[in-house]
Parts: structure tokens; sequence; C-alpha cells
């Protein structure tokens, strides 16, 4: 019977990435599945991002990957983040640039498509209903006062990633589960789609 181990990697942005580092050498582990975000971190990332246009991803992503890397490449262990905040595609980027400068190569994936923020007029118009969840109010109410809107993606793209021969997929926002569903979809060949 087939088995696929995944470990786990940060659990909160700051986390320590130690523990990842033995379950890469020592753990058997095909998969780190790591969840770097929370609605409080994309706050903060926001702020970074409005001082650096290229900022808005997790500043512990590039130091935690160039630590891990050389025992990940050389174990075969595959990399699944949703570090890459607001900023998925900068994320990527400065991640290139570091391993380039250690002379490594890694295919690196990126999952966008989280962020709504620029669509609300657009779904608005096509009357959408988005209101607030516990009072109802329209979200016309509080639009200018928004810092970001990010919807939560599930494990396909992820997946998508995955089948293309991807060794690090970096996201914006996932559903926590997508991170650690994906790799078990595209190891066992599970349909997302629900059986009718």
């Amino acid at each position: 019977m087939k088995t696929i181990r995944l470990g786990s990697g940060l659990g909160f942005y700051g986390d320590s990435w130690e523990p990842v580092r033995a379950a890469i050498e020592r753990g058997g582990v095909r998969y780190i599945c790591s969840d770097h975000l929370a609605e409080l971190t994309l706050a903060i990332l926001r702020k970074d991002q409005a001082r650096d246009p290229a900022a808005g991803f997790t500043r512990d992503l590039v130091p935690m990957l160039t630590a891990l890397w050389p025992a990940a490449s050389k174990n075969g262990v595959k990399f699944v983040l949703n570090a890459g905040g607001l900023n998925p595609n900068g994320a990527a980027s400065a991640l290139r640039a570091a391993f380039k400068t250690k002379g490594w190569s890694a295919r690196i994936a990126v999952v966008t498509g989280d962020s709504v923020l620029e669509r609300i007029d657009e779904l608005r118009g096509a009357g959408q209903t988005l209101a607030h969840m516990d009072s109802g109010a329209d979200i016309a109410q509080v639009r200018e006062r928004l810092v970001f809107a990010n919807a939560y993606l599930g494990a396909a793209p992820i997946v998508q990633a995955l089948a293309a021969g991807a060794d690090i997929v970096l996201t914006g926002r996932v559903a926590d589960a997508a991170l650690f569903l994906a790799p078990l979809v595209h190891e066992f060949g599970w349909p997302l789609n629900p059986v009718d």
C-alpha cells in the first residue's frame, strides 16, 4: 500500500523551523506543509507592503528555505507554503534570487487568485451579496476602510502546481487544510469533485 508522509512546517508567522529540519533529515517526509498566515499576519504584511511594494510576504520565508533547502533537496522533500501572503509573486522572486546566490535551482510555483480587494466593486455590480457575516451590514459601509480582502482558495491550484513538477509551491491565502490535502490528492490521484 502506498503511503505518503507529510511534515508540518510552521504553525504561525515566526514559528521555529528547527523541528522541520529534523523531520526532513530523519522523518522520512515527502512534503513539508507550512502555514504562515492568519488574518493578523495579513494585516502586518499589508503594513510591510505599504512601506515597500515588493514586500507583503512573510519575512521568514527566505531564511527558512535557505536553511532547509540543502537537506530537503538531498532527501527529495517538497514544500507547500502559504508564506506568499499578499504578494506570492514577490515571495517567489525573493526566493529565486536567494537560491541563485547559493547556486541552487528549484522549480518554484506560485498560486494566486485569493485577493479580491480590487474586485469588490465588480462583484457588487454583478449582484453578489457582500455583507458582514454577523451583522448583515452591506460592505459599502466599510469599503473605504478595507485593508485587504482575500478568499480562501482550496487544494486544486496547489495540486496543479505539484502536477507540473513544482518543488516549492508558494501561495497566498488558502484554506489551512488545503496545504496538507493537495499533496495527498496529487500523490493518490484523488478526485476533488464530489461524487454524485
